[in-house]
């Protein structure tokens, strides 16, 4: 790796394009950077950020004011937490096939067996049922835990991750590619990352024989990527202007996104839940893939509005 990087990845030389960490912030699409010295930016891209939905203007049947807005907005952020995210794959995926998602199966009767089947907390499991049933998404029987408004839950859902930032690298690799998918590919079943991986979007969509969308340089979600794992991947950050082999992200709900993954072909692979939530937004044809993803799987609600 040349030293003239040394991973601080401000490595365009710009004053007011500050890492965050060993991260920088990003828009989605052509190069948007909008990174802060303290704090992670919105993303770059404008109407991204015009949808993003904070938990202060979730949703329309939120309390005005008061005790009990401040109430549901705590409801809010326990229902779509990290761990709250992996849960509500757990609900929502048990109809879905095992190649597109894994998770436990089976029928989940309260909180405790969402806690066993979650592996979670009870307190955890419980904090989020209670946060579900107050956001009138989840109803309680001796029978079972009923998932409500699916359609619904599933907006909201895209709202919270609508309203984090997307942090992201772009990278190429050292030598010249023709194919970065599939040197990608090769890359990481040669190698052991320090950390968990999955392969994410488009390039997961394709893995999970799901994909439509052609030419797009592959994502690859790293739980924490460190100048060891650059090197093992022979990936270094792209120049200002120089087109992206592999964008590199780090996951917002890494516990949700990791536990879900698939194994497929010595790779891990994002799930079918986690492509249909990232690429509803994306500019390269995002909306088309995230709608067939949809239709083949029946997701309620998931016209991407």
């Amino acid at each position: 790796m040349s030293q003239s990087y040394s991973y601080s990845y401000s490595w365009d030389g710009l004053g007011n394009r500050r890492s965050f960490g060993d991260w920088i912030v990003c828009g989605e699409g052509p190069p948007a950077y909008s990174v802060q010295a303290e704090t992670p930016a919105v993303p770059a891209s404008p109407d991204r950020a015009a949808r993003a939905a904070s938990p202060e203007r979730a949703a329309h049947d939120a309390p005005a004011g008061g005790a009990g807005a401040a109430a549901w907005g705590l409801a809010y952020r326990n229902v779509f937490s990290d761990l709250g995210q992996w849960m509500g794959k757990v609900l929502l995926g048990q109809g879905l096939p095992e190649s597109v998602v894994h998770l436990p199966r089976g029928p989940i009767r309260n909180a405790h067996q969402l806690a066993l089947a979650a592996q979670v907390s009870d307190a955890s499991a419980n904090r989020w049922v209670r946060a579900m049933e107050g956001m009138h998404f989840l109803r309680r029987s001796r029978s079972e835990l009923a998932l409500l408004r699916p359609g619904d839950f599933l907006e909201r859902w895209q709202n919270a991750v609508r309203a984090r930032p997307v942090l992201e690298i772009r990278a190429v690799f050292e030598w010249p590619s023709e194919r970065p998918s599939e040197e990608l590919h090769e890359r990481l079943r040669a190698c052991k990352l320090a950390k968990r991986y999955a392969l994410g979007l488009y390039a997961a969509c394709d893995a999970l024989g799901l994909g439509i969308v052609r030419g797009v340089s592959p994502h690859l979600y790293v739980e924490d990527l460190s100048p060891h794992d650059l090197d093992v991947l022979g990936l270094r950050p792209s120049m200002p202007g120089e087109p992206a082999h592999v964008f590199l992200r780090r996951p917002s709900a890494p516990e949700s996104l990791f536990r879900g993954a698939v194994w497929v072909e010595g790779l891990w692979v994002a799930d079918v839940l986690q492509c249909w939530l990232d690429l509803v937004d994306h500019p390269a044809r995002g909306l088309e893939q995230a709608a067939y993803l949809a239709e083949r799987f029946s997701l309620p609600g998931s016209q991407g509005g």
